[in-house]
């Protein structure tokens, strides 16, 4: 499942969230999803997306880095 969420203050910025099932993570999932996500996000005239995560979500901050989003460890 994911989504994207607009800032109130800032149209064009949107927080980009997902989750995928611990069974199937390790596939790429995470890197498709944030693609279509992208691409809606895009589409709805959001240009600044970023990303939340775990300190210790290492995969995920992976994803995100390879996909050139910036991201906030929390």
């Amino acid at each position: 499942m994911g989504a994207y969420d607009r800032l109130a203050d800032d149209a064009r910025t949107a927080e980009v969230a997902f989750v995928i099932a611990d069974r199937l993570q390790g596939e790429g999932l995470g890197a498709v999803l944030l693609r279509r996500l992208e691409r809606r996000a895009v589409d709805a005239g959001i240009s600044c997306p970023y990303a939340q995560t775990f300190p210790e979500n290492r995969a995920m901050q992976n994803v995100l880095r390879r996909a050139g989003y910036p991201y906030v460890c929390r």
